[in-house]
């Protein structure tokens, strides 16, 4: 299973506006991601940047995105901020390790 989405990064100061960045994430990781991470969600993540190109479809032109391939993923929100999910605020929190056959 794959996951892919973006995640806003807050900036340093209050007046600097958020840093969008692409996220991709493998395995029983992204099946927890797709379960319990939604819009609003604060999450920490960590992995390996990647520099992705591919050919426009209609010019032909080279495109890339910088794309961090996740390895480990905690979800920060607690229970209470979570809602309907009823996930968050324990130990189950931390989803770290739980695929070693990430193709990175």
């Amino acid at each position: 299973m794959v996951a892919e989405f973006s995640i806003a990064v807050d900036g340093w100061k209050r007046d600097q506006k958020p840093l969008w960045l692409n996220l991709k994430i493998w395995g029983r990781i992204a099946d927890v991601a797709a379960n319990y991470v939604r819009k609003g969600s604060m999450i920490a993540v960590s992995g390996q940047l990647e520099n992705e190109t591919w050919a426009d479809r209609v010019s032909g032109e080279e495109r890339s995105k910088i794309v961090l391939n996740v390895k480990d993923l905690t979800l920060l929100d607690s229970k209470k901020d979570s809602g309907a999910s009823g996930f968050g605020g324990s130990v189950a929190d931390r989803v770290d390790d739980l695929d070693d056959d990430l193709p990175f």
